[in-house]
C-alpha cells in the first residue's frame, strides 16, 4: 500500500475518515505540531504519532520583534520534526505521501523540499474563485464566511497541492455544494442593511473586492458589527462541521485512493510550485 504520513493540529477528524477508508493506502504514522486530540486518533487506531510544539519552538508571530527571526525560527522547528519523521522512516517504512487535515502551520522550505510534489490538503472553500487579479479569494480559515459574504448559494471544498503559499497550490479535486442555510443566508442580508449606513458598503462592492480587501473584511465587521457577527460566525462554523461530513471527507478519500491505486498523477513540481 502507498505509505501516508497524517499531519494535524486539532480533533483529527479528517485523518481519522481517512483511516477508516484504507484500502491500497495507509497512513501509518501522523504527526502533530501541537498538544491534540490527533494523538487519541492515533492511539484509537494504533497508528505511529510524533508531536513537537511549534510555538515552543517559534514564539508568537506577532510577539516576534523581527520577522526573520520568526521565520528563521519556523525553519529550525520544521528541521526538527523533519528529524523525528525520517528517523521513524528508518526504523519503519518510506513515506509515499503527506496530508494534511487541519494542519494550521504553512508549510516552509525544510517539508517542502523533502516531500516536494507528495503533499496534499483539504479546504473548505473553492479555490477555484479569483479576484479581477487572478488571486485566489476563499483562502485560510475565513473561507466560509467569505462566501457567505459575496452572496454564494454554498460552499466547496478543494483538495489541493501543497506550497509555500496558503492554498495557493494546483486544484486536484473540487467537491459538490453544500447550501448555506436559510438562516444563514437571512443573517447576511441583515448585516448588509447596517453595512450601507454605517461604513458606506454596499453589495456590489463586496462583490468586486479584492483578495486583499475581502481578506480584512471580516475584522471590519466583527469590530463594527460584534453581536451579529457572534451569530453569523457560529453558523459557518455549523456549516463548516457538516461541510466536513458531506464535502471534505468524501472528496479527500476519492483523491487519496485514486492516488493509490494509480488511477490519478500528481503535477511534477518543484520545492517552490509548479514546475
Amino acid at each position: 500500500p502507498l505509505i501516508c504520513l497524517g499531519m494535524g493540529s486539532g480533533s483529527g477528524s479528517n485523518l481519522e475518515e481517512l483511516i477508516k477508508a484504507e484500502d491500497n493506502f495507509r497512513i501509518a504514522l501522523l504527526f502533530a505540531d501541537r498538544e491534540c486530540d490527533l494523538e487519541k486518533v492515533a492511539l484509537k487506531n494504533q497508528r505511529s504519532f510524533l508531536s513537537l510544539n511549534a510555538k515552543q519552538i517559534t514564539g508568537s508571530r506577532a510577539k516576534t520583534a523581527s520577522q526573520v527571526k520568526y521565520l528563521a525560527a519556523c525553519e529550525r522547528f520544521e528541521q526538527l520534526a523533519l528529524q523525528q519523521i525520517t528517523a521513524w522512516e528508518t526504523q519503519n517504512q518510506t513515506i509515499d505521501l503527506v496530508l494534511l487535515g487541519g494542519y494550521m502551520r504553512l508549510l516552509r522550505q525544510p517539508f517542502l523540499k523533502k516531500f516536494v510534489g507528495r503533499m496534499l490538503n483539504v479546504h473548505p472553500g473553492n479555490l477555484s474563485h479569483t479576484d479581477p487579479n487572478g488571486q485566489r479569494l476563499l483562502i485560510g480559515s475565513k473561507a466560509i464566511l467569505k462566501a457567505l459574504l459575496l452572496g454564494h448559494k454554498g460552499t466547496r471544498s478543494c483538495i489541493h497541492m501543497v506550497t509555500h503559499e496558503m492554498d495557493a497550490g494546483p486544484i486536484l479535486e473540487i467537491s459538490e455544494e453544500i447550501p448555506f442555510s436559510a438562516r444563514a443566508k437571512q443573517l447576511r442580508e441583515q448585516l448588509l442593511l447596517p453595512l450601507l449606513e454605517r461604513i458606506h458598503l454596499n453589495e456590489e462592492q463586496i462583490n468586486n473586492m479584492s483578495a486583499k480587501e475581502l481578506e480584512e473584511l471580516p475584522s471590519i465587521l466583527k469590530s463594527s458589527f460584534p453581536v451579529a457577527m457572534k451569530e453569523v460566525l457560529l453558523h459557518c462554523n455549523e456549516h463548516q462541521n457538516l461541510q466536513k461530513q458531506l464535502a471534505d471527507w468524501p472528496t479527500y478519500i476519492k483523491v487519496v485512493k485514486a492516488i493509490a491505486r494509480g488511477k490519478s498523477k500528481l503535477p511534477v513540481m518543484e520545492d517552490q510550485g509548479v514546475a
